[in-house]
């Protein structure tokens, strides 16, 4: 399904399910040969679940920055949350014009019933530097809603609709311009540690584990925020993830993780990261490129 049918059903199940509607509006081209057709969303802040929605709070303080994200599409209101977010076909196209080839996870925005994806076939398509964006499908929310418009009856539905902002608000800004290779190694070991885990993750009933979610969804997040706070422009995004010491933070990070997955302790039949036991905090203290290491 094409970009623009996507946003399309988004935008109409968006009013079915919230009342105000969202706004989609033409996003020029950086130059008159550019690519054609690319567009913004606009929404306004509805979602019951406030952590759907990202902030932008932690570039705000630096202008090259902030200006490199409007030039994608995005846009965020008084208090820094996102309330414009470029379309995913859009995003495909404005990163390489705008920061070069082979940044961030490739997005697959498609639609989807009931609460999207498995977690488990989420996780796989990470590991090969797959970001599934998440749509809700028309035909489904249109039957839904005629057996029963009660919003407690269609929690998941607004889940769903949150969860493509989620998805282009969080996941697919705070790492558009990580390079793809290392999005790569990371999920190479995830594979080298767990084969016989990662093998399973392809059945439909497969459990995915809490851990790796807590990795994927926070910790390398968390990492990428750190990044930015030693950043001026998005061109010094890439040297400070890279650094071999940084890095090394960031496998180490995983490692625990791994250690976690091994113990059993991501794998939580009811799937809700509130009834996991506790995992093992990690901080990331990252260095300049210039710095001198240690």
């Amino acid at each position: 399904m094409d970009d623009r049918t996507l946003v399309s059903d988004w935008m109409d199940a968006f009013a079915r399910l919230f009342g105000p509607p969202a706004v989609r509006t033409p996003l020029a081209p950086p130059t008159p040969d550019g690519p054609q057709d690319l567009a913004t969303l606009t929404y306004p802040l509805v979602f019951d679940q406030k952590e759907l929605v990202g902030s932008a709070g932690h570039v705000t303080h630096l202008p090259a920055v902030t200006a490199h994200l409007h030039a994608l599409g995005y846009a965020w209101d008084a208090d820094a949350r996102i309330v414009t977010i470029p379309t995913p076909a859009t995003l495909e196209a404005m990163v390489p014009l705008t920061a070069g080839p082979d940044l961030g996870f490739a997005l697959e925005a498609r639609a989807y019933t009931h609460t999207g994806p498995p977690q488990a076939a989420v996780l796989l398509r990470y590991l090969d530097g797959f970001l599934p964006v998440p749509f809700p499908d028309r035909g489904y929310v249109a039957r839904r809603l005629a057996a029963s418009a009660a919003p407690e009856r269609n929690r998941d539905l607004h889940f769903l609709t949150g969860s493509t902002v989620h998805a282009m608000t969080v996941l697919a800004l705070n790492t558009h311009l990580v390079p793809r290779s290392a999005l790569t190694d990371l999920g190479a070991l995830v594979r080298q540690a767990l084969p016989e885990q990662v093998a399973g993750w392809a059945s439909p009933d497969a459990i995915a584990p809490l851990t790796l979610q807590r990795f994927y969804h926070q910790d390398l997040q968390q990492y990428c925020h750190a990044v930015w706070w030693h950043c001026d422009t998005p061109a010094d995004f890439t040297a400070v993830f890279a650094r071999e010491d940084n890095l090394q933070k960031l496998h180490a990070a995983l490692a625990v993780r791994l250690d976690e997955t091994r113990a059993g302790k991501g794998t939580v039949p009811s799937g809700d990261m509130n009834d996991m036991a506790p995992l093992t905090p990690v901080v990331f203290d990252l260095k300049q490129p210039s710095a001198a290491p240690g």
